[in-house]
């Protein structure tokens, strides 16, 4: 570092030179120099300024000699721009460096690193020489770590939390789910029941959304059509926006083909819409729109969707803090601050792109662009087929709850099941049963062995054996135990028992060749 500071110094003495006209050779450096270089007399009055500085300033050529160096440094950096220059005029011809912000020919503030030391006529000070760095970029990226580092600590408490409230939610709907089975659809305990279901759902769609927007969640993608989703959405946004806003969709007349999470892709459309409620307290418009771009000569096939409102709009203050987890302008309890958040972390993990307009008064628009998909659309789910009387499932998780509710579906659904509480366990139950079983359901993350560890003890012995993941940690912690890959079989827990019933049944008619990870 010392180094490349005293370089950095002799670099600045000899542009220092070239100004004061002692040193020809170096003046077309200084008027093509992208820093700004200027001088000024002991008064503050600009002397000589590089076109740089004239246009950081907004100066025309020749229009900011004579003026003062205080014009253009923010009101609250004047006092350390004074204590400067004292400190170059009495500390003589040495370089010194100092960080401030000049005002910006926008009306902007613009942070600049400056060089400054004095200009020395007979050993007097008759001047200061300066040479600034836009420190814009910089401090960009800077706040861009420091965001990503906020991002990394959230993303750890995150992951701590996600698979303990994961494996309790699922017990909580699993169960709700089978009590409904049970249950004659004209009782009045009905209603109660659906009361749960609702508070589980949004207790599960809250870890959703803190997982999504740590961008640790792991995508379950397909191709699916961008109108079709805001179609689907469309009856559930007009209730959840309120009869006082008027809804408009403007479907693209092709299909926008994406290869996304569906479930994402609902939670993205769903945040910009309750913002776009919230921003219109009196009433408005949301529009929707999505179109399928074109591949250009250098671009490929996109699609974008576009949310528009009415509302109040924003001030660019808040519209660069828009984005940031737990930043909100809603009172105190109206919000988290995490549904914006969760949307760039949507578009980023879909590779995609999204830009903001807004004006006061006026309104907001999003726009969001997402790489096309290549292939077609996949066909619907269907519903989960019941079991062939020879399926044997070997049932391997160590939360007991989520063991005997996963047991409990599977068994209904006309499975048998072989429970095993860890690794080690499985490996007896399948050294006993192995030659019945069809498929191994596996936790992956468990004391004693992994779940992919387990795979790999077992493949040897049954080469053609169908394997089905299951997890509630975040993706990290999955590829950490060797399993996040597009070719494994994977379930995300929570899950509903019509979710577990088809995925496996998915994986039980699926070719051997596809299970070998």
């Amino acid at each position: 570092m010392d180094v490349i500071w005293s370089r950095f110094r002799r670099l600045v003495s000899r542009l220092h030179d070239a100004v004061n006209g002692r040193d020809e050779r170096y003046r077309e450096i200084v008027e093509h120099a992208p820093d700004l270089i200027f001088s000024h007399d002991l008064d503050g009055r600009f002397t000589s300024l590089n076109p740089t500085a004239e246009r950081a300033f907004g100066f025309a050529p020749g229009a900011g000699l004579g003026r003062s160096v205080f014009d253009v440094v923010a009101p609250e950096d004047v006092e350390t721009a004074r204590r400067m220059i004292a400190a170059a005029v009495s500390g003589g011809s040495a370089p010194a460096v100092y960080e401030l912000s000049a005002l910006a020919s926008g009306g902007g503030r613009v942070p600049l690193e400056i060089s400054v030391r004095a200009i020395l006529r007979d050993g007097v000070a008759a001047g200061v020489q300066a040479i600034a760095r836009d420190l814009t970029e910089r401090k960009r990226a800077d706040a861009q770590l420091h965001q990503s580092e906020k991002m990394e600590a959230i993303g750890r408490l995150t992951n701590g939390i996600a698979h303990d409230f994961n494996n309790l939610l699922m017990v909580v709907r699993g169960y709700v789910d089978l009590i409904a089975a049970r249950v004659d659809a004209g009782l009045p305990l009905n209603g109660e029941i659906d009361q749960v279901r609702k508070a589980a759902d949004s207790a599960i769609a809250m870890t959703r959304q803190l997982v999504a927007f740590s961008r640790r969640q792991p995508l379950q993608s397909r191709v699916l059509d961008v109108n079709g989703v805001v179609a689907e959405l469309d009856p559930m946004l007009r209730r959840l926006v309120g009869e006082d806003v008027e809804v408009a969709t403007v479907l693209g007349a092709r299909p926008g083909l994406i290869e996304a999470d569906p479930a994402l892709m609902e939670r993205l459309v769903m945040n910009l819409a309750v913002n776009a409620r919230d921003a219109m307290p009196q009433g408005g418009r949301l529009r929707i729109e999505t179109a399928a771009v074109p591949a250009g000569p250098s671009t490929e096939a996109q699609v974008a969707l576009v949310i528009s409102d009415t509302g109040r709009g924003m001030t660019p203050e808040t519209r660069n803090r828009l984005f940031e987890p737990f930043f909100t302008t809603k009172e105190k309890g109206r919000g988290a601050g995490l549904g914006l958040a969760t949307v760039y972390a949507i578009v980023q993990q879909h590779r995609g792109t999204i830009e903001v307009e807004s004006e006061i008064g006026r309104g907001t628009s999003f726009r969001i662009v997402l790489p096309a998909a290549r292939a077609a659309a996949a066909p619907a789910p269907a519903a989960p087929v019941a079991a062939a009387a020879a399926d044997v499932v070997l049932l391997v998780e160590d939360d007991a709850p989520v063991r005997y509710l996963v047991q409990t579906i599977l068994t209904e659904s006309g499975y048998r099941v072989l429970e095993a509480a860890d690794g080690p366990s499985a490996l007896d139950v399948f050294a006993r049963h192995g030659h019945e079983v069809s498929l191994v359901l596996t936790d992956i993350v468990m004391p004693h062995m992994s779940g992919r560890a387990l795979v790999e003890r077992l493949r040897p012995l049954a080469p053609d054996l169908k394997i089905l993941f299951m997890s509630g940690y975040t993706s990290d912690v999955i590829g950490n135990h060797g399993v996040f890959d597009s070719s494994v079989a994977f379930l995300q827990k929570p899950f509903a028992p019509d979710e577990l019933l088809r995925r496996v049944r998915e994986v039980l008619d699926a070719p051997a060749a596809l299970q070998r990870a």
